[in-house]
């Protein structure tokens, strides 16, 4: 295909597809042309640069904050009903899981119990990023190291 792709005047003709069906023997041809050789060629590495990207991505000391929280416990791994961001992974926010039960139990006291605004809380974390298409679709928070006020603007 990358010979074919690189030269403007090539074609190339592929006859060797055969299969038989009762009694009869079909013969399938695959002719292509440059232009139809780049095309391929582009899509075969699009298509090899998605399936090289990890489903799971891990960061480490990164900023959480709550976009909408829920003081209902959960088992952990599973959907929490919570939104967070995580900036420097994705500017919108996104589902959470707590991959154990010290984590969750560490985010829900700091929710119920504590006497600050968890919307003002910043969590430094460590989390898997689970991803759909290369897109960020859920956060699997591992560990907490911190959890400090962010100061008001």
């Amino acid at each position: 295909m990358r010979i074919i792709a690189t030269d403007p005047d090539a074609t190339a003709q592929l006859s060797s597809a055969e299969y038989h069906r009762t009694k009869t023997t079909e013969r399938a041809t695959f002719e292509f042309d440059t232009a139809i050789a780049r095309a391929a060629q582009q899509t075969l590495e699009r298509h090899r640069v998605e399936i090289e990207l990890p489903a799971l991505e891990l960061h480490e000391n990164v900023l959480l904050r709550f976009f909408q929280s829920n003081l209902k416990e959960g088992a952990p791994g599973k959907k929490t009903g919570e939104r967070v961001v995580i900036e420097v992974v994705h500017p919108k926010d996104l589902a959470v899981t707590y991959e154990t039960d010290l984590v969750r139990d560490r985010i829900k006291h700091e929710m119920s119990n504590g006497d600050r605004n968890v919307y003002k809380l910043g969590f430094l974390v460590d989390c898997y990023v689970e991803k759909s298409n290369g897109r960020p679709v859920l956060y699997r928070v591992t560990d907490i190291h911190e959890v400090f006020e962010i100061p008001d603007d």
